[in-house]
């Protein structure tokens, strides 16, 4: 026993090694591509036969719940999980469809699609693939072997170079948590990047006009001149910039009307 333990060991270790090797920056390359699905407010479709099913699963519940840190949900969608809708497909237009045709129900240009088979033979995923090109849809393919027949309907893909489908399958699954922890680490960085640029902008003006004053929230004092003179239709109007609680405080002492910061 102990033998056979040692040799699935070096097995794994050397079939490891070798694939990270060579696969460097096609790893890079697929992480920005997920970051940019999400970034972009697209959903990644994910789907597999068997183990390779329930890889896609579990990559999909890393993405919509979290993987090690807090931040949003992300759109990732398995399509190995709904019975009801794959054995009706199956039923009525057989189980190379199971695929290509909730791809044509949900997919949207620019979502990606993640196929993942050992042996990359599998006639569902050469047509999921295949119908998902042609919506403009990217696919990526975790492989094993020589890729086969699917290497040539996948736009990016990663292959395990070895015909031992176990050893295949736990670095298929090692690449998707290193995916994982990459994507949403730069997502989450993306994300708060944007929200801490949005309230830069958003500023606080003080407007005086003939009529009484108020508050308004622009992004720049040209955005509020122009939601000044459209509302109020006021050249003698006066724009002030409030820069602090004070300053509101000013305003309302003067008999300003002044919107509760909910309502701000």
């Amino acid at each position: 026993m102990n033998k056979v333990i040692s040799k699935i060991l070096e097995d794994s270790q050397e079939i490891r090694e070798s694939f990270f090797e060579k696969n460097w920056e096609n790893i890079e390359r697929i992480v920005s591509i997920v970051v940019d699905t999400f970034t972009n407010r697209r959903k990644l479709l994910i789907c597999g036969n068997g183990g390779s099913a329930a890889d896609s699963q579990h990559i999909v519940a890393e993405f919509v719940n979290k993987f090690k840190i807090e931040r949003d949900p992300l759109s990732a969608i398995s399509l190995t999980t709904d019975t009801s809708v794959i054995t009706s497909i199956g039923n009525d237009y057989g189980y190379n469809e199971i695929f290509s045709r909730q791809i044509k129900a949900i997919g949207k240009k620019g979502d990606r699609l993640i196929l993942i088979s050992t042996s990359g033979n599998s006639w569902n995923l050469v047509a999921a693939s295949h119908t998902a090109r042609k919506m403009g849809i990217h696919t990526i393919g975790f492989l094993g072997g020589d890729g086969g027949r699917l290497i040539k309907f996948v736009d990016d893909s990663l292959i395990v170079e070895s015909y031992n489908t176990p050893r295949i399958q736990e670095i298929h699954i090692l690449i998707g948590h290193i995916i994982c922890e990459l994507v949403e680490k730069q997502v989450k960085n993306e994300n708060e990047n944007e929200n801490s640029e949005s309230k830069r902008k958003d500023k606080i003006y003080y407007i005086e006009t003939d009529t009484g004053c108020g508050l308004r929230l622009a992004k720049s004092k040209e955005h509020a001149w122009r939601n000044l003179l459209k509302n109020e239709g006021n050249n003698h109007s006066r724009l002030v910039r409030l820069a602090s609680k004070d300053d509101i405080n000013n305003v309302r002492s003067m008999g300003g009307y002044v919107p509760s910061l909910e309502k701000l």
